[in-house]
């Protein structure tokens, strides 16, 4: 015999939206007039179970996505910033930028790999820049050789 899906109470759904909103169990119980164990009981069973994840994964899809609407708005904003006549708006920018995509949390991404491949060519277009003044490209190597050592070990 093939059980028949049991369908939530409204009261269930009202407890189900009173969790979700942030209120305890003791909170959610006592504005519901249920006992506390009442609520852990619908807890264990299938249906109440599935229908609260349900919705908490759905308050998180629209939160994430709401995130991500900002997220855009954000690099909009930036890149507005970017392309400033005041240079110091623009670089400012620049080094919010920059700062964020080379911190440690960022290792490995593929922004941060291009930035890092941007980087090998951007150092050795300085060094071939120096090439006529060896003193200064040797003082200069070392210098960034001694930062990307910091970095690394950051």
């Amino acid at each position: 015999m093939v059980k028949k899906k049991k369908e939530l109470t409204a009261r269930q759904i009202k407890t189900i939206l009173d969790i979700l909103s942030g209120l305890s169990f003791v909170e959610v119980a006592r504005k519901n007039k249920i006992a506390r164990s009442t609520l852990y009981l619908w807890l264990e069973k299938p249906a109440y179970s599935a229908e609260l994840e349900k919705r908490k994964k759905a308050i998180l899809d629209a939160v994430s996505l709401q995130f991500e609407i900002l997220g855009i708005q954000a690099i909009e904003k930036l890149t507005v910033l970017l392309k400033s006549k005041n240079e110091n708006i623009s670089l400012g920018s620049v080094k919010l930028i920059l700062g964020k995509l080379a911190s440690p949390e960022n290792k490995g991404t593929p922004v941060n790999i291009l930035i890092s491949d941007t980087w090998g060519i951007v150092r050795a277009e300085i060094m071939k820049t120096l090439e006529p003044y060896p003193d200064l490209k040797i003082n200069l190597a070392d210098k960034l050789n001694e930062l990307e050592k910091q970095n690394a070990g950051s």
